[in-house]
């Protein structure tokens, strides 16, 4: 059966540019990069990407559904396919007295089938698209300003691991950036280990960063300003001094973004439209 043949194509399509673009988005890439390259794809005059409407967030946090917007060309575009791809396998006619059915019932749970299998293979990759532009859309947040107390901890404990390997999620990583990012456009006093003060308020804004606080960080960041320069990281923030950068290539810590889950675990997600 074509669409059967075809179905299975789209899957294997599917699948080739899912792991493409999760390993573009584990490049950490800018959001000025990230969002360059969802405009290229979306600007195409493919029916089913054009003018793209992000389906990155799902409808419950944690969740496996993904909503279309009906203001999204392609929803409309993915809408009709399906019900065309059910109409070309169920065996009915058009006869003088009306549509006929003119074969077994199972043909059209067969049919059915292939539509929820096409769709899912399209929600696959255009929610994986999708996060390209989530991405930008994070980075044009306004700025949150300084730091705060915890925050510095967050950075601390991971600047300051003893590892020479350092792996973390796509999303820690993503964390840490934005916080690296914020560091740069806001500077803190440099004060000597013991001189700083702690207070327990929360959201307490941080006034001051130890010189031993500031080399740990200054060694993650040019590690990672290194490892992934698609994100784009300021090239000279102020806690980065010129001993640091001849530091480099000999005291860096490896830093490694960890995979996304196994295919299997991915299969999980599809997206539908709502209002």
């Amino acid at each position: 059966m074509a669409l059967a043949a075809l179905t299975v194509a789209h899957i294997f399509v599917s699948v080739f540019l899912v792991r493409h673009i999760e390993q573009y988005l584990d490049t950490l890439p800018s959001g000025t990069r990230a969002g360059w390259v969802f405009d290229e794809i979306t600007s195409d005059g493919n029916g089913f990407v054009h003018g793209l409407v992000s389906r990155a967030v799902p409808r419950r946090p944690g969740g496996v559904v993904h909503r279309m917007s009906w203001a999204d060309p392609s929803t409309w575009v993915a809408c009709f396919f399906a019900v065309l791809a059910v109409l070309a396998v169920v065996p009915w006619q058009w006869e003088k007295s009306g549509p006929t059915w003119n074969g077994g019932m199972y043909m059209l749970a067969v049919a059915i089938a292939l539509a929820v299998a096409n769709w899912w293979a399209g929600s696959w990759w255009l929610i994986a698209l999708s996060r390209l532009e989530a991405v930008r859309t994070e980075a044009n947040k306004p700025p949150q300003g300084r730091i705060t107390l915890a925050e510095l901890v967050g950075m601390r404990n991971a600047a300051g691991s003893s590892r020479r390997y350092w792996e973390a999620r796509r999303d820690q990583f993503q964390w840490l950036l934005q916080r690296y990012r914020r560091l740069a456009a806001y500077q803190v006093a440099i004060v000597e280990p013991g001189r700083r003060g702690w207070t327990n308020q929360n959201g307490a804004l941080a006034q001051a960063i130890t010189t031993t606080e500031r080399a740990q960080l200054a060694s993650l960041y040019l590690a990672l300003q290194s490892r992934y320069p698609e994100a784009e990281l300021p090239l000279t923030p102020w806690f980065v001094t010129d001993d640091d950068r001849g530091q480099r290539g000999r005291d860096f810590p490896i830093v490694h973004v960890i995979p996304k889950p196994s295919l299997r675990e991915r299969f999980r997600i599809t997206s539908v439209p709502l209002v």
